[in-house]
């Protein structure tokens, strides 16, 4: 196990993830290359009385690390394919993209997400929105099994018949039990899909979203889709951007209605193989310094969207929910029964944030999306609060208590 100081060769490169707005300042990082070396960390750790943090992609956001031990685990990326049973065994430094192509090669695909980049793990624990959402429902759902290393320092296998408990909250519940080492999950029957993007020009966005929000209330659950209003970096014009997955036969039909909505600038839909589904976003590789943020809606006013969305925020986007996940699947996912997703995201600046709260604020007090709670400190501790139902959330701090009495697991998302 390889311990570094502040100081030390290669401290403040191990340190830095995806998002360079979250600066991890811990007094020592573990380059974790094996559950051993996890295990050996998180040893050494309780018993000096230190809270531990965890890094993987460092894509999301969290608690920044001040002091005590971190844990990264991007060298940790080996994944197995298993063809016959439809699964994929991922450890926890796994990107999409190494799940991906492994899986294209015998035409099955994972429940990924918009970008390649970001990692398996805390994507999945967090709920997981990807691109065949409405079709198969959130990636946790097609959860199989875990390994898990807890306060305690021991390795726990945690499937529906070994600790049910903690498989129930770490299907959904993002909050930090401990350090995930390896995940079993489902994969699909699909080597393409009917995927790609619709572009229009920024000055037609209302007319756009309103046809959006008209044309996905009548969609069926084989289409998984989303809106943005996109403003690049650099003073180009705005544009909208219309992202679809439609796993059915019929997709030019579905399509029809929203390539007539409005002057078309680009069209990128047809057959698409799965492993280059990452084209139908195009997120950025990074990393950058990045904020967004997201909330649940019943419904959408598109009109008052647009008309909070201020001129400093990058995306603008609306996700159609529903379908397969608005079915109870025994995990922790919170609010099911949301239909719509709000999130925008932004250059991290003071300027930034106050532009997403105050189009965050345009839906009222509203279910935080938990992959996208953009906030640290008190005010992400006030998210965790409503990013389940009440009942959720006492089930997962009495979880959190049974697995991690003494806290050493801190960081991150708490629950309390």
């Amino acid at each position: 196990m390889r311990i570094l100081q502040p100081g030390d060769a290669g401290y403040d490169q191990e340190t830095s993830g995806f998002n360079l707005a979250i600066a991890h300042r811990p007094d020592a990082v573990v380059p974790a290359e094996s559950a051993e070396d996890v295990i050996a960390a998180v040893r050494r750790a309780a018993d000096a009385g230190r809270p531990v943090a965890v890094m993987g992609m460092g894509h999301a956001p969290g608690l920044p690390a001040e002091g005590g031990l971190l844990i990264t685990t991007r060298r940790m990326n080996n994944v197995t394919i298993d063809a016959a049973a439809r699964t994929a065994r991922v450890q926890a430094g796994a990107r999409w993209a190494d799940v991906v192509g492994p899986a294209s090669e015998y035409g099955l695909a994972p429940l990924s997400g918009s970008s390649p980049g970001v990692g398996v793990v805390g994507y999945t624990v967090g709920g997981g929105i990807g691109l065949m959402s409405r079709t198969y429902g959130y990636a946790a759902d097609r959860v199989r099994a875990l390994e898990i290393v807890t306060a305690d320092g021991r390795l726990r296998r945690v499937s529906a018949d070994q600790e049910p408990d903690l498989f129930w909250a770490l299907r959904g519940g993002k909050v930090t039990l401990g350090v995930i080492t390896s995940m079993t999950f489902d994969l699909l029957p699909h080597a393409h899909v009917f995927a790609g993007s619709l572009i229009y020009p920024g000055d037609a966005a209302r007319q756009v979203f309103r046809a959006y929000a008209d044309w996905t209330r009548g969609l069926t659950e084989e289409t998984t889709t989303s809106v943005a209003l996109l403003r690049p970096p650099g003073g180009a014009p705005p544009l909208v951007a219309l992202r679809v997955v439609h796993t059915g036969a019929d997709g030019d039909r579905v399509v029809a209605p929203m390539r007539a909505a409005a002057p078309v600038l680009a069209d990128a839909l047809g057959d698409m193989p799965y492993r280059d589904t990452h084209l139908v976003y195009n997120d950025p590789e990074g990393p950058v310094p990045s904020w967004g943020r997201g909330i649940l809606l019943d419904d959408v006013d598109t009109d008052a969207v647009l008309g909070a969305a201020g001129e400093s925020l990058v995306v603008v986007e609306i996700r159609h929910l529903g379908g397969a996940m608005a079915r109870d699947a025994g995990n922790a996912v919170g609010w099911r029964d949301a239909a719509y997703s709000l999130s925008t995201h932004t250059v991290a600046s003071p300027e930034g944030a106050k532009a997403g709260d105050t189009l965050m604020a345009v839906a009222g007090p509203r279910p935080a999306q938990v992959n996208l709670l953009g906030l640290t400190g008190d005010a992400l501790r006030e998210q965790l609060r409503v990013a389940w139902q009440p009942e959720t959330v006492r089930r997962l701090a009495e979880i959190r208590r049974a697995y991690d009495p003494r806290g050493v697991f801190r960081f991150g998302h708490p629950v309390e």
